[in-house]
């Protein structure tokens, strides 16, 4: 099957539902890595609640929503600070 090109891939539509695919441009997630170090796991957390907190709301996912995310991620934690972590 050499001669012959593969056929044109189909845009995949549970990318188009994941929210962060739903247009990031309006999302710093700089900032919030800048602002509040977590771990992969944390990360994963904080973007799925982040995502309840959007759909509970019937609205896109925000940066208000991630920071939210981010604090009760903190204080599930045990981090009561939510400026930063606490060491």
């Amino acid at each position: 099957m050499l001669g012959r090109p593969a056929p044109p891939r189909r845009p995949d539509p549970r990318r188009a539902q994941d929210p962060l695919h739903a247009g990031p441009r309006h999302l710093d997630l700089f900032d919030l890595a800048r602002k509040y170090p977590l771990t992969g796991g944390s990360v994963r957390n904080c973007v799925v609640r982040a995502a309840f907190l959007a759909a509970a709301e019937d609205a896109k996912l925000s940066q208000d929503h991630l920071m939210r995310a981010v604090r009760l991620e903190y204080r599930a934690a045990g981090k009561l600070s939510e400026s930063g972590p606490l060491e």
